[in-house]
């Protein structure tokens, strides 16, 4: 109660100096928190009407974070001012600039580094670069070694490169299969990876003539109206699939559209056991689309591909005789599984 006290008589004090004094007292204010190295004591004295108060470590950082927050913001409006003067407009965040600077500053030749070398190499006071840490540790970006005293790169950096690389390769291994394929059937082919309760087109070829526009790279698309949205969700592990349904709204995109929960779940236990499914206008009006999985080393599911085209030309190739259309797109998903590592199990 006492500390809270403090708190608020403190930063109603700093806040009338802030406002009849210039911006260079508070920062001297700071800098004498820093020279005297009360992060590093017990306690530290602070002078309020005369009188002498005992402030704890935690309540510094507070107070220090309140100053900086202080000061950022009236250096921003000085800058955005002095923008507006000479003409020119920034569209830089400085937050963000020091998060990069600090995840920046570990490099293969030192990965692990301690709170001195991260502040002598990205130049930060004690309290801006604590503050950032805690963020980014709190988000897995960062971790820390209590033994050893050393900040690394956290795990979830390397979820998301391992999302990085794992579409750099679908693509660089598909496209030549794309190509081949969109050329074959005068299609348009894509490959659809997911993404949460979403699809995202991270590929598309279209042969000269078939312009199919909706679709672009790096557009997302929902899952239980679309051919590849099926399959990604039919391939899943049941505990998956229950959950993504769970979460799903599913609205109606043409009188086509499957808006019934129960009716999507047996819908997609079919895809499962043909082995493909059909987006039959339930997107958009005039347009089908067929995808079959695509699976990787770890034996699940890693993307879908779909070839997409007029609803009169896709139905024609679809009642072909010589079922062409769905053999050619499970022959180039398995070749392209196949490059991307997985190894089908055998029957006994």
């Amino acid at each position: 109660m006492r500390s809270a006290m403090l708190t608020v008589l403190f930063r109603e004090v700093i806040s009338r100096i802030f406002f009849f004094t210039r911006l260079q007292l508070v920062q001297k204010l700071l800098r004498q928190f820093e020279e005297k190295n009360f992060f590093n004591s017990r306690h530290f004295f602070v002078y309020s009407a005369g009188k002498t108060e005992f402030l704890s470590k935690h309540l510094l950082c507070s107070i220090c974070d309140y100053l900086s927050q202080i000061m950022r913001q009236r250096q921003e409006v000085s800058y955005m001012k002095s923008g507006q003067r000479s003409g020119k407009r920034s569209y830089t965040n400085q937050s963000v600039e020091k998060t990069i600077s600090i995840l920046n500053a570990f490099r293969l030749d030192r990965p692990e580094l301690s709170f001195a070398e991260l502040q002598k190499i990205t130049g930060f006071n004690r309290s801006t670069l604590h503050r950032f840490l805690v963020t980014l540790l709190d988000h897995g970006y960062l971790e820390y070694d209590t033994g050893a005293g050393v900040y690394r790169l956290g795990i979830r950096l390397f979820e998301l490169g391992a999302i990085v690389m794992k579409n750099m390769d679908l693509r660089r291994v598909a496209m030549p299969f794309l190509k081949e394929l969109a050329e074959t059937l005068n299609e348009t082919v894509h490959v659809v990876v997911r993404e949460g309760i979403e699809g995202i087109y991270v590929e598309k070829y279209e042969p000269p003539g078939a312009m199919v526009t909706y679709s672009l790279v790096g557009k997302r698309l929902p899952l239980y109206c679309t051919a590849v949205g099926k399959v990604l969700l039919a391939f899943l592990e049941e505990a998956e699939r229950v959950d993504l349904l769970a979460q799903l709204v599913l609205e109606r995109r043409t009188p086509k559209t499957i808006t019934d929960k129960e009716q999507l779940k047996a819908h997609l236990q079919q895809v499962y056991h043909q082995g493909y499914a059909v987006d039959d206008e339930e997107l958009e009006e005039g347009l089908i689309c067929v995808a079959v999985p695509i699976f990787g080393q770890n034996q699940k599911i890693v993307a879908a591909m779909s070839v997409s085209g007029a609803a009169h030309r896709i139905k024609a190739k679809l009642a072909s005789p010589d079922g062409k259309l769905i053999a050619l797109l499970q022959k180039v998903a398995a070749a392209i599984s196949r490059q991307l590592g997985y190894v089908p199990e055998r029957k006994s």
